[in-house]
């Protein structure tokens, strides 16, 4: 009884929109052929919101990207290392010839809302290879800045999560950027410490740790 009771409960889902695009829909249509009953609600943001929902309880668990480790309050259920890159039109030139750094200078960005993680470290990327990025748009939308690039329009910066799964867009490679001080972030899987594992929690969990 207490089995068909978890088996036909809800499961409320945190993610950052780019892990809504890619990795969740695999692990839930996993999740949906062996609890068909299960109530979803997936509520999306950028990662300290996320954090929120869990420490207010307007979520179960969280897939967030970050660059450090959370806080102790939150248990760290799953990890994977993602690498960050800019990204051009896939039919661009500069896909084959590369770019170097001083030519960023003369290029236009369709980047992420100013709070967004991978945002804050474009920029401070910026900065330390004194450039004054002409931003030509910003969104929170990771579809909407794909479809931009992808038309020619300007460079991104976003996780090869997202983007290395796109045809529409590809990495631009920079001649004189430094290989060793690449940035990385990583995907995250987070709970409140608060939270009780139900049978449909741990069952996500572990679809989870075969799916990342």
């Amino acid at each position: 009884m207490h089995e068909e009771k978890e088996t036909s409960g809800s499961l409320r889902i945190a993610a950052v929109d780019s892990v809504c695009m890619t990795v969740l829909p695999s692990i839930l249509n996993r999740f949906i052929q062996k609890y068909p009953k299960v109530n979803i609600k997936i509520i999306s943001g950028v990662a300290d919101e996320l954090k929120h929902y869990l420490a207010s309880g307007q979520a179960d668990i969280a897939f967030v990207l970050d660059f450090n480790k959370p806080s102790d309050e939150l248990y760290l259920l799953l990890e994977k290392t993602i690498k960050l890159d800019f990204y051009i039109a896939a039919n661009s030139p500069l896909v084959s010839t590369g770019i170097f750094l001083e030519d960023l200078k003369k290029q236009k960005f369709i980047l992420t809302e100013p709070n967004c993680q991978y945002r804050k470290r474009v920029e401070a990327f910026f900065e330390k290879n004194g450039i004054e990025p002409d931003i030509l748009m910003e969104s929170s939308s990771t579809e909407a800045i794909i479809k931009i690039v992808a038309n020619g329009l300007g460079i991104t910066y976003l996780p090869g999560l997202v983007a290395n799964e796109d045809q529409r867009i590809k990495r631009l490679y920079l001649k004189d950027k430094d290989k060793e001080n690449e940035e990385k972030l990583m995907l995250q899987l987070l709970m409140h410490k608060n939270k009780w594992k139900s049978t449909i929690i741990n069952e996500f969990i572990r679809i989870c740790e075969v799916t990342f």
